[in-house]
């Protein structure tokens, strides 16, 4: 099936905390999602894993979610259908578009009229 993004999380690279999220349907429970990338996060450092080396894909349950890295934001992507290459490396590009310019410490409206405007096209 055709590959779309369901959801989008910022999250707080350190401490794991949902900063701000956009769905048209929330499709899979924010806390849930947030606590697990932060738990798959700490095993990554734990067993000195690179951090910032490339989209990491983890599968729950029909979902596929995408990470990646981006100094003290982490950002997840919750993708259903079967994503391809162009799809992935569209994601990759998005997610670094959406961190170009990026303004810190700023409030949570920002960042989730942010997602929106960077990925309402991909869901």
């Amino acid at each position: 099936s055709v590959p779309k993004v369901e959801q989008v999380f910022l999250l707080d690279a350190e401490s794991g905390m949902l900063i701000a999220s956009f769905a048209v349907r929330n499709t899979l429970d924010e806390d849930l999602i947030a606590s697990m990338l932060s738990a798959i996060a700490d095993f990554g450092e734990d067993t000195l894993i690179a951090k910032n080396e490339s989209l990491a894909r983890i599968e729950y349950e029909l979902h596929k979610i995408y990470t990646r890295n981006f100094g003290r934001f982490d950002i997840a992507l919750v993708i259903s259908g079967v994503p391809n290459t162009s799809f992935t490396s569209l994601l990759d590009d998005k997610s670094h578009d959406f961190f170009d310019g990026l303004k810190p410490e700023e409030d949570e409206s920002y960042y989730e009229n942010r997602l929106k405007e960077h990925f309402k096209d991909l869901i």
